[in-house]
């Protein structure tokens, strides 16, 4: 009998002590819709789904929208399927123009690439205009994400190796997005 009055006493005592309110925060459930960040520029126009094979049309608005300046093959750019479409029609230089015109920070480092290996008279202006430019760009190197100034752009720009190996890409881009279509 005194082992029960002994449990009922400790069972009170520790009732009543749990009873107060304790300030212990709250925990915040667990849910499955928390998503981790989206990196930068992974909204980017070029990014959507085009028809296959990519048509002049959508080419040119992918340049003139894009706010990324990709390059690289590893994955392939639609970026530089756009400008290795562009670069290969007759009016070429009559299209980057409107490019660079018309389009975001990212499209016009493109069309100074395609002028610098079309028309190198119209690349002067253009890359004096984007050397003084203050704006950063997501660029997609390869499979690496920078954010960088477009001065910093300008300089892996410098030697016009990259514009060739985007112009050398080109096919290799085409044939990736084809089989994606």
């Amino acid at each position: 009998m005194r082992r029960t009055v002994w449990i009922l006493s400790v069972f009170v005592s520790v009732a009543v002590a749990c009873s107060g309110q304790a300030d212990v925060p709250q925990v915040q459930p667990l849910t499955l819709d928390r998503h981790p960040p989206l990196p930068p520029g992974s909204d980017d126009f070029a990014h959507q789904s085009f028809g296959a094979p990519l048509s002049i049309g959508d080419a040119q608005e992918i340049l003139l929208r894009t706010e990324a300046f990709a390059f690289g093959g590893m994955p392939p750019k639609r970026q530089v399927q756009a400008f290795n479409l562009l670069l290969e029609q007759r009016d070429a230089v009559g299209r980057f123009r409107l490019v660079a015109r018309g389009a975001q920070h990212a499209g016009r480092f493109y069309a100074l690439c395609a002028f610098w290996l079309l028309s190198v008279n119209e690349a002067g202006p253009l890359a004096t205009d984007l050397a003084r430019t203050e704006a950063k760009l997501v660029v997609y190197d390869h499979d690496v994400i920078h954010v960088l100034a477009a001065s910093e752009i300008m300089s892996q720009l410098g030697d016009r190796t990259l514009c060739e190996e985007m112009k050398s890409d080109g096919d290799g881009a085409r044939r990736f997005f084809d089989k994606a279509g």
